[in-house]
């Protein structure tokens, strides 16, 4: 039989004492009034507060007030910077509201009723990424130009007063178009021609198109060929700010407003204030090789963190996504025949690499031809200390079949740097330079090691083996030292030692001191030691400045060689004596040299003159020869005006106002300025320096608008029906060619009007007792300020 057990509050449950029970139904009575209490609904206050979060003031938001709680608008708060944030949210008056309390613990707030602020501290997760970029990035104002220009460089040379050489270059550029040629004539007089071809440059996307002769490589264990044809490349410099090379970066997180300290081994780079959540520090410049990049973060309480990250950078791996390419297609050009040239057999030449992860790029290349196949696959790493490459190849003709491999590392920190290399070739292995009969280095063994010994003094160690096919192996060891004796003063050192089939060792050392003179001036003296020869060598060099101006080198050598040995007994030496002396002047509109050169007894003398004819900006213009990109600097009507190329001085405006310079570079932000000291004190101008990217030996027009101030002063007198009234404090107005001139009217009728253009023009006064129109005749005059006397004007009847 079963029993159930009794409950404790039914009728025959056991009986319990009477005050217990009657504490247990007075409490029962408590929970179930609290209850109905917390189901009344908690009154909503609305409020108008200053939001402040991480301490940083976002202005006035409309909040809910609900018993401890807050609602916010989440617009509002996404606007304060906070992200990805959830919590309950509910919909009033249309509008998306969160709790504050729901995003506890993420996010903590702090309500003052006094100040009527709302201040929240939100974790730096929530809070946006604050990104700051390092790199050197287009500078505001760059503009890139498109004018049509065209040039002509020519240089001849003289040799000893009896045989001249030329060389001429000439190009045409329109738009992002270059139609370029060269051409020489040598000493015997045989005129040839160089390389011709017509480039377009795609900017957007970095791209080279050529029709024409153009000379390219395919890498490592590739050959290399000047081709007539088609070529399609990836030309980075078409745009020099691209980055394709991975960077250096930093990150973190603050949770006030913090100031930041960006080092690169040790050197202060720049001082960033960081608002509260995480933050990059992208792309921060830094020497190739090993360093250490750091951030001292201080917030607004004082408190210190440091973030420090080593890192290896390099300039041979590229950025992940980053793709390097060139595709040639075409018939080889024979060099060693002149006149019009001669092509020959058809060729391929391909290269791609492409960045698979910033540590990891890989490409392959590949050469083709009538009796050539030639290519293989190259990979380059980079590792947390240093750099390695590695290429394979194999290649076949006709007859014949090839292989070729090689391996390189390379370390470099600034105390220390470390390299090797390894490359092996197969006796047949060919490319497009290189046939099978050419001696080639079947193994080539290289090793470098550099380290310093004080702060003031480095040593660098090299060894190298080269194993030829046909000549045998040769080997070298060399050692050198580089002492920075005082800020002006260096010594170096340097010892090789070097082994040559069917030759003696060789063991030579070299010494010299070289301290600087100032003024881009050097002087150099030196000592060699060999085994059977010692030279002696005292130099002085002065370089050509950016703009016009003298450079130099002198250089006086005694050199002694032993003479060889007779019946066993030494045959002497002899002492010669060299010489140079050179000379060169860099002007606006050319370039010249002088030099003589004596050894012994033989002496020989060369004088070149160089310059350029430009047309631009339509006018033809003389300068020295052009270079990669040059600029028409223009200064209307005013002559003698310095012109400054990156703040440095390069010349004087003709007597049109025009200054050529020859030496931009292209698609760089090149800085053109002029001295507004040189402005006459009657002309106004605006702008004084401006920032342009000529195309690839291209030009660009520079305008700085420079306007005469030419002041008219005079009286007016108004005639109305006989009287005469001066138009005190009214308005005259002048129109001239399209544009209204105004001056107001002084307490004796006197103006002043600026510019007006020469000739008749109508004009009208605006005064309390009438209007009056009439023509206003402004004289030819050299002067700036010019005074018209009295000026009448009469009121016609029915005029007023």
């Amino acid at each position: 039989m079963r029993h159930d057990r009794p409950s404790p509050f039914s009728a025959t449950a056991l009986p319990l004492p009477r005050l217990f029970r009657r504490g247990l139904l007075f409490l029962l009575a408590l929970l179930a009034l609290s209850g109905a209490a917390s189901a009344q609904p908690v009154e909503t206050e609305r409020a108008i507060l200053q939001l402040s979060v991480n301490q940083i003031e976002n202005g006035e938001v409309v909040a809910l007030l609900r018993g401890a709680d807050v609602l916010l608008r989440v617009a509002d708060l996404e606007r304060a910077g906070v992200r990805a944030f959830a919590g309950r949210r509910e919909t009033v008056a249309g509008e998306a509201y969160v709790s504050l309390a729901s995003l506890a613990p993420a996010v903590t707030f702090e309500l003052d009723d006094r100040a009527l602020t709302l201040r929240l501290t939100a974790a730096p997760s929530l809070l946006a990424t604050t990104v700051q970029d390092f790199l050197q990035s287009r500078p505001p104002g760059l503009i890139y130009t498109q004018d049509s220009s065209a040039f002509l460089n020519s240089s001849v040379s003289g040799i000893d007063f009896e045989r001249f050489t030329w060389t001429g270059e000439g190009g045409l550029s329109i738009r992002n178009t270059l139609l370029y040629g060269t051409a020489f004539r040598d000493e015997l007089g045989v005129l040839s021609r160089g390389i011709t071809s017509f480039t377009v440059d795609d900017r957007e996307r970095l791209v080279r198109y050529l029709v024409g002769d153009r000379f390219d490589s395919t890498g490592p264990l590739g050959g290399g060929a000047q081709l007539g044809g088609l070529s399609l490349s990836r030309e980075f410099s078409i745009d020099p700010y691209f980055v394709r090379f991975p960077t250096v970066g930093l990150s973190g997180a603050v949770f006030t407003r913090s100031t930041a300290e960006v080092y690169v081994n040790g050197q202060l780079l720049r001082r960033e204030t960081l608002p509260p959540g995480p933050f990059e520090l992208r792309n921060l410049p830094a020497p190739v090789g090993s360093g250490t990049a750091e951030v001292i973060l201080r917030d607004a309480f004082g408190r210190q963190q440091v973030i420090t990250s080593p890192f290896y950078f390099t300039s041979t791996v590229l950025r992940a996504g980053v793709q390097e390419w060139s595709y040639d297609a075409g018939f080889k050009r024979d060099s060693q025949v002149t006149g019009l040239g001669e092509y020959g057999a058809w060729a391929v030449l391909a290269r791609h690499r492409v960045g698979i992860t910033d540590d990891l790029s890989a490409g392959a290349r590949l050469e083709l031809g009538a009796d050539l196949v030639s290519g293989g696959p190259l990979v380059t790493v980079r590792l947390p200390v240093g750099e390695m490459e590695l290429a394979i190849a194999g290649s076949r003709s006709d007859t014949e079949q090839g292989w070729a491999a090689s391996l390189a590392y390379n370390y470099a920190s600034r105390p220390f740097s470390v390299g090797w290399a390894l490359r092996a070739l197969s006796d047949h292995y060919i490319t497009a330079s290189l046939k099978a009969p050419e001696d080639r280095a079947r193994l080539e063994a290289t090793a470098l090691v550099g380290f310093p010994v004080t702060s003031r003094s480095t040593v660098t160690l090299q060894y190298s083996h080269t194993d030829f096919r046909d000549a045998g192996p040769q080997e070298r060891v060399s050692g050198a030292v580089s002492v920075r004796l005082t800020n002006r003063a260096n010594m170096f050192v340097t010892a090789s030692h070097a082994r040559q089939p069917r030759m003696e060792p060789e063991t030579t050392v070299f010494t010299g001191l070289t301290y600087y003179l100032g003024d881009s001036t050097t002087a150099t003296a030196s000592h060699e030691v060999g085994r059977h020869h010692q030279n002696s060598a005292l130099e002085v060099q002065r370089s050509l400045p950016l703009g016009s101006g003298v450079g130099y080198r002198a250089r006086a050598v005694r050199a002694e060689q032993d003479l060889p040995q007779v019946d066993g007994h030494s045959g002497g030496s002899t002492v010669d004596y060299q010489g140079l002396a050179q000379l060169q002047y860099q002007g606006q509109y050319g370039f010249y040299e002088g030099i003589y050169e004596r050894t012994g007894d033989r002496s020989a003398t060369t004088l070149t003159a160089a310059a350029g004819i430009v047309a631009i900006g339509g006018g033809v213009h003389v300068s020295r020869p052009v270079q990669d990109g040059f600029a028409l600097v223009q200064v209307p009507g005013v002559p003698g005006v310095r012109g400054s190329l990156n703040n440095q001085e390069v010349g004087r405006t003709d007597f049109r106002g025009a200054l050529l310079v020859p030496n931009l570079i292209p698609y760089y932000g090149n800085r053109l300025g002029i001295a507004d000291q040189d402005i006459p004190i009657d002309y106004s101008i605006g702008v004084t320096e401006r920032l342009v990217g000529p195309p690839v030996k291209g030009g660009s027009v520079v305008t700085f608008p420079a306007r005469r101030v030419q002041a008219f002063i005079g009286a007016l007198v108004v005639e109305i029906e006989g009287r005469t009234v001066i138009p005190e404090y009214g308005q005259l107005t002048v129109t001239a060619e399209g544009q209204s001139y105004e001056s107001p009217i002084g307490h004796d009728g006197e103006f002043y009007l600026e510019n007006l253009p020469r000739g008749r023009h109508a004009a009208v006064i605006d005064h309390k007792d009438a209007t009056c129109r009439f023509t206003l005749e402004a004289p030819v005059s050299p002067a700036s300020l010019v005074d018209m006397g009295t000026v009448r004007c009469t009121v016609e009847k029915g005029q007023r």
